[in-house]
């Protein structure tokens, strides 16, 4: 499970829940006191299935997203991305776009804002980056970037630079690959692994920014 301070201070807390093999379902509560107390459990729309390990995305303007995984289209044989938005500080929710590949899977997604205001979101397993300059409303054509990553997380650091931590998927472990221009490029020792942060770890993780950078 995973919290984000929405722009009202209310709490918004993200999870799934998996009934192995194959049934899932995104949920969330919502805490109005700090987390004092919490509403009732409810689903997200739409039959979104798995959040990723990551908290939802707030943006200046109050407007909040989340990307979930699921089937949304039958006639899609693979998991997509779909992002929801809520408008009213997670109380609603709707389905505004799905991400997906003609050939694979896409799920474990992150998103983030850049600095020039569009958005970016990968995925595993093949680490499939898409932009919108709309808020979410629409996107361009997932495309890999050529690194085979698990359960990754997006960072814009104040430098510019955007970073993404994930587990790889060649010899496991904790690595971070660099993008000086706002995911479109990466680099990293041997480019398909990236930098080590911890090779002893499985490599499933949540980063965070501090303040001070």
């Amino acid at each position: 499970a995973m919290l984000a301070e929405l722009a009202n201070g209310t709490l918004l807390c993200t999870w799934y829940i998996e009934d192995l093999p194959n049934e899932c379902e995104a949920s969330y509560i919502l805490s109005k006191d700090g987390g004092e107390t919490w509403s009732e459990r409810r689903a997200f729309p739409n039959g979104a299935r798995a959040a990723g390990n990551e908290s939802a995305l707030v943006l200046p303007d109050g407007t909040v997203l989340h990307a979930l995984d699921g089937r949304f289209r039958k006639e899609h044989p693979w998991d997509a991305v779909g992002i929801f938005r809520s408008r009213d500080h997670g109380e609603t929710w709707e389905q505004i776009a799905t991400l997906e590949h003609p050939e694979h899977h896409m799920h474990e997604q992150s998103l983030a804002l850049l600095p020039d205001g569009r958005l970016i979101m990968i995925a595993r397993p093949f680490g499939d980056v898409a932009w919108s300059e709309d808020g979410g409303e629409t996107w361009t054509q997932p495309e890999s970037v050529g690194i085979n990553i698990y359960d990754p997380h997006l960072v814009p650091m104040p430098s510019g630079v955007l970073a993404v931590f994930a587990g790889s998927q060649f010899g496991g472990g904790l690595r971070t690959c660099l993008s000086p221009d706002g995911g479109k490029t990466w680099h990293g020792p041997g480019d398909m692994y990236g930098y080590d942060v911890d090779t002893t770890g499985y490599g499933y993780n949540h980063p965070i920014l501090l303040d001070d950078g």
